[in-house]
């Protein structure tokens, strides 16, 4: 091979190699993603159990002021 030919093939695998990396931090990142949404759902359903709780406990908290 020439030259010019080696030059373009390290290039492209220089440019495969730099792809799979870039890949294989979108797949950890989207992994890291889901565990924050399930966290926040999580959170959301909580601040709604509170929220409830608190609109029927404070009318019974206000009797003993």
């Amino acid at each position: 091979m020439s030259d010019k030919t080696d030059e373009l093939v390290k290039e492209l695998h220089g440019l495969k190699d730099a792809m799979v990396e870039n890949l294989d931090k979108l797949i950890e990142r989207d992994g890291k993603i889901e565990v924050i949404l399930q966290k926040a759902e999580s959170l959301s359903t909580y601040s709604k159990t509170y929220r409830t709780r608190v609109i029927y406990l404070f009318p019974l908290y206000q009797v003993f002021l």
